[in-house]
């Protein structure tokens, strides 16, 4: 009897848990080529509470894991409608340049960035040069949904209160029966 309370519980859990990961694993490195070919964009967001992310932007040779170092980049996020509420291009640079070819984004100086609200979002981001050399201009957009997190201490909450619940009605002989 006890054992079957624990594996209910534990598989109620477990079943929470995997469908408020899958929210996040949804986004997780996403690659895709840009326009002309020249370059792999891979974009790993890292979402902290709230609504908030970095973004991991990896530069890669073309079909390969390989990472392309010195890019003169944008990264530009987009809400549903298509207007800007991020570009890294601020203070007179229109482009960034990173030597490593991995960057990772956050609003200045360096607190994640802050979605305005739950919804749809598109991430752009712009190659115009690639080893100092300047090129036409590149992109690669990925959509981006932020949905509202549910907090795992409910979780366990939940988990409790069905546990209690199964114990009682077996116990008393109330309520249902698993």
């Amino acid at each position: 009897m006890a054992s079957s309370i624990v594996l209910t519980t534990f598989l109620l859990a477990a079943v929470l848990s995997i469908s408020l990961t899958a929210v996040h694993a949804q986004n997780a490195g996403m690659v895709q080529a840009t326009s002309g070919k020249s370059l792999d964009i891979r974009v790993e967001p890292q979402w902290s509470d709230g609504g908030q992310a970095r973004f991991k932007v990896s530069f890669l040779k073309p079909g390969t894991e390989t990472v392309q170092v010195h890019i003169d980049y944008n990264v530009v996020i987009k809400d549903k409608d298509g207007k800007e509420i991020f570009s890294t291009a601020q203070g007179g640079q229109p482009l960034q340049h990173t030597a490593e070819g991995v960057v990772t984004i956050t609003q200045v100086p360096s607190p994640p960035f802050k979605f305005p609200g739950n919804g749809d979002y598109e991430v752009e981001v712009s190659v115009s040069g690639i080893n100092f050399v300047p090129m036409n201009t590149e992109t690669a957009t990925f959509s981006i949904q932020v949905t509202p997190e549910f907090p795992i201490g409910v979780v366990a909450i939940m988990a409790a209160l069905i546990g209690t619940t199964v114990v009682l009605s077996r116990k008393f002989g109330v309520g249902f029966r698993i």
